[in-house]
Protein backbone atom coordinates (compact mmCIF):
# COMPACT_ATOMS: atom_id res chain seq x y z
CA UNK A 1 0.00 0.00 0.00
CA UNK A 2 1.07 3.90 -1.08
CA UNK A 3 1.81 6.17 1.51
CA UNK A 4 -0.93 7.92 -0.63
CA UNK A 5 -3.41 5.27 -0.37
CA UNK A 6 -2.48 5.20 3.38
CA UNK A 7 -3.04 8.84 3.63
CA UNK A 8 -6.82 9.20 1.83
CA UNK A 9 -7.67 6.24 3.61
CA UNK A 10 -6.96 8.44 6.43
CA UNK A 11 -9.76 10.81 5.37
CA UNK A 12 -7.42 13.55 3.89
CA UNK A 13 -7.72 14.88 0.50
CA UNK A 14 -5.62 16.05 -2.05
CA UNK A 15 -6.02 19.80 -2.21
CA UNK A 16 -2.80 20.19 -4.32
CA UNK A 17 -0.37 18.58 -7.15
CA UNK A 18 3.04 20.29 -7.76
CA UNK A 19 3.74 18.19 -11.52
CA UNK A 20 7.47 17.01 -12.06
CA UNK A 21 8.81 18.95 -9.25
CA UNK A 22 11.22 16.30 -7.85
CA UNK A 23 13.89 14.51 -9.64
CA UNK A 24 13.79 11.00 -7.59
CA UNK A 25 16.15 8.07 -8.90
CA UNK A 26 16.27 9.09 -12.59
CA UNK A 27 12.33 10.36 -13.11
CA UNK A 28 10.22 13.26 -12.34
CA UNK A 29 7.98 12.74 -9.17
CA UNK A 30 4.96 15.17 -8.49
CA UNK A 31 4.61 16.63 -4.92
CA UNK A 32 1.21 16.18 -3.78
CA UNK A 33 -0.48 18.64 -1.13
CA UNK A 34 -2.70 16.88 1.66
CA UNK A 35 -5.09 18.25 3.90
CA UNK A 36 -8.35 17.50 6.70
CA UNK A 37 -9.90 19.85 7.82
CA UNK A 38 -11.11 19.56 11.42
CA UNK A 39 -14.75 19.47 11.02
CA UNK A 40 -14.05 16.53 8.72
CA UNK A 41 -11.37 15.08 11.32
CA UNK A 42 -13.78 15.10 14.23
CA UNK A 43 -16.60 13.57 12.40
CA UNK A 44 -14.48 10.68 11.71
CA UNK A 45 -13.69 10.17 15.44
CA UNK A 46 -16.76 11.33 16.85
CA UNK A 47 -17.72 7.36 17.64
CA UNK A 48 -14.58 6.74 19.40
CA UNK A 49 -14.36 6.30 23.42
CA UNK A 50 -12.03 9.54 23.22
CA UNK A 51 -11.81 12.31 21.29
CA UNK A 52 -7.99 13.51 21.07
CA UNK A 53 -8.40 16.83 19.59
CA UNK A 54 -6.38 18.00 16.30
CA UNK A 55 -3.59 19.83 16.68
CA UNK A 56 -4.74 22.43 14.71
CA UNK A 57 -7.79 23.09 15.40
CA UNK A 58 -8.21 26.32 17.44
CA UNK A 59 -9.82 26.55 21.34
CA UNK A 60 -12.59 28.83 21.86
Amino acid sequence: MTKLMLTLESGFKEEGRKRRCNWVEGHWEDMIHMGILDDEWAAMHRDEDRLLPSPYVRSE
